[in-house]
């Protein structure tokens, strides 16, 4: 019996026995005459079905007719889509799922919509590697909570009609590329900040603000954050610009900001001086009590413990949005 064949009688197995949690496992060891692997028809049907994580290497093939009517968590990963068609018919086959991740998937799709009435959490990853053709993903849904995004904007992002949308964090990688390309980028990441207008809680990292200035013409027109509450910036490379135009606007722009955490990085008196100035010169700014604090003085140099090479500076400005009338500090 071939591999292949072999699999597929476990995976019969497992859909007669009504299996509620499916993951699937297949490297390039795997032995498939052309990388294409075709999983049993009755899998896409299954009734029982709770929880499916796929993690293939492989061109995922579909059949005529997929339905997944108690699927609520969904996990692919390194999988190629061929086209449009099947990627659209797997996440339209979901109903009640609730999360999704996407993680170092290769799209040889055009346009994708993913939706689902209950899905409250959307992870997406791109790899370093891979085709360069870009993806349209649309991402809505009225109960969407969280979304997270790590990659390099190779595909572009849209996110719309998501009132519940109250977290999310971006990961925009640093080496994007040249050129057109990080003004491609920009844009990319540009259009999806306009879909997160009614965050309370956001983490960037400073990657992701710098590739917003490949496009200074847009930070100006970046959207008000009205419920953002807490902003976490992360500079794991240590090399940030803590005080950028991207950063200044977005705090310009929110006027309940509560917390600012800068994280795993070295930030400068200079660059707290341009933030406290980009704060005073928001309009939210006036008569409210903001302070500065930070777990290791100004004064003493930044190092790194032997023990502990990622250390966690934390520099946290407090918007109260307390009072009217209350002086500064």
């Amino acid at each position: 019996m071939s591999d292949g064949a072999r699999i597929n009688s476990w995976l019969y197995a497992a859909v007669r026995h009504k299996v509620q949690r499916l993951a699937l496992d297949l490297h390039f060891s795997f032995e498939v005459e052309d990388r294409s692997f075709m999983l049993p028809h009755c899998l896409f049907t299954c009734e029982s079905l709770k929880e499916l994580d796929l993690d293939l290497f492989y061109v995922l093939k579909v059949p005529s007719y997929i339905f997944f009517p108690s699927l609520k968590i969904l996990r692919l990963a390194n999988i190629t889509f061929p086209d449009d068609h099947s990627a659209q018919k797997l996440f339209s086959a979901c109903p009640n799922l609730m999360k999704l991740s996407l993680l170092e998937c290769l799209w040889n799709v055009k346009a994708v919509h993913i939706s689902a009435p209950m899905l409250e959490e959307v992870h997406i990853s791109e790899g370093r590697f891979g085709c360069e053709q870009s993806c349209q993903f649309m991402i809505s849904g009225m109960n969407l909570q969280s979304f997270f995004y790590c990659g390099q904007l190779k595909n572009d992002l849209c996110i719309f009609d998501v009132p519940s949308l109250d977290k999310a964090t971006f990961y925009g990688a640093e080496d994007i590329g040249s050129g057109g390309r990080m003004r491609v980028a920009a844009y990319r990441g540009f259009k999806l900040f306009m879909g997160l207008a009614n965050l309370k809680s956001l983490v960037v990292s400073s990657d992701t603000l710098q590739i917003l200035s490949y496009a200074e013409e847009l930070i100006s027109h970046l959207p008000p954050i009205l419920n953002l509450n807490h902003l976490v910036v992360k500079d794991y490379e240590q090399q940030g610009d803590f005080a950028c135009r991207g950063l200044m606007k977005i705090l310009q722009n929110s006027p309940h900001l509560e917390s600012l955490y800068f994280a795993a990085g070295e930030i400068s008196r200079e660059e707290i001086a341009r933030i406290c100035i980009a704060v005073l010169e928001s309009s939210y700014a006036c008569d409210k009590t903001f302070e500065v604090k930070s777990v290791v003085p100004f004064s003493e140099p930044f190092t790194v413990h032997p023990e502990n090479p990622h250390p966690v500076k934390y520099c946290k400005i407090y918007f109260k949005t307390l009072k009217d009338g209350v002086t500064g500090k």
